[in-house]
């Protein structure tokens, strides 16, 4: 599906490639400032500390699918394109549902106990979702054109149940092997950012000679990201991470620069 251009949350601020994410993301923060300051206070971390309690009953992770589930059901036959307003509340849940799991240790615990079933309910659902959208060819009616109806409403349903399946092992699997420091832990938290904000140029003016190499089409996948890799890591430790003006643009922490 293209990106549909109309009174959307994107244009709300300006294009610029791969980097709109950062103008949602600045704009989800934005919208749910109020409700993050009212979950600081006492009467919001209270209420906090009770779905911590229910998450950590049994399946009691899988009542946050449920804010998830209603957006999907009730924007995405009025949204159904990409970027729409339909995603843009389908990630605002996603993001304020990350802030409250930060706001109590508690909710590790639901995690962990359901890490293993969330795996298996993800799989299941995964295939259930292609054998419906491609072998049962519902692709145009629940995805591409969606109109409400049972269909649709359990479709939704189905993929919002999907998603959080997969959101809630992988969190498991970050809480068995990243819940620790290290410096490579460290060093890569650091620069996720800079690295996500070169990666589309690098790919490109490396791809833009590479795609005319007489080469198979694995081989010139393979070259253009191993290059592109490389040079986006030595522009990233060369340079960016070096030079104080660049380590604000890129978001990076204020720091004293040593070079050996």
């Amino acid at each position: 599906m293209g990106i549909h251009f109309g009174f959307d949350p994107l244009f709300l601020t300006y294009w610029s490639g791969h980097l709109w994410f950062l103008h949602y993301l600045f704009l989800l923060s934005l919208i749910s400032l109020p409700i993050m300051i009212y979950l600081k206070t006492p009467v919001g971390r209270k209420g906090i500390e009770k779905l911590s309690v229910l998450c950590g009953q049994k399946v009691g992770i899988f009542f946050f699918v449920i804010p998830v589930v209603v957006v999907q059901m009730g924007l995405r036959a009025e949204f159904p394109h990409y970027l729409s307003w339909a995603d843009f509340f389908y990630w605002i849940c996603f993001f304020l549902i990350g802030f409250i799991f930060a706001g109590d240790p508690g909710f590790n615990g639901g995690i962990e106990r359901n890490g293993w079933g969330s795996l298996i309910l993800g799989i299941f659902t995964s295939f259930l979702l292609v054998y419906l959208v491609i072998g049962k060819g519902y692709f145009a009616v629940w995805e591409k054109n969606p109109q409400f109806g049972l269909g649709y409403l359990g479709y939704q349903a189905l993929r919002s149940i999907n998603t959080w399946a997969w959101i809630v092992f992988f969190l498991f699997l970050g809480l068995k092997s990243l819940n620790s420091r290290s410096s490579i832990l460290d060093y890569c938290r650091e620069a996720v950012l800079p690295f996500y904000i070169l990666h589309q140029t690098v790919i490109l003016a490396v791809g833009f000679w590479v795609i005319h190499w007489d080469l198979g089409v694995g081989v010139k996948y393979l070259i253009i990201c191993g290059i592109s890799f490389l040079l986006i890591m030595a522009i990233y430790e060369g340079v960016v991470k070096r030079a104080m003006p660049l380590r604000f643009l890129f978001g990076l922490k204020l720091k004293k620069i040593s070079i050996r």
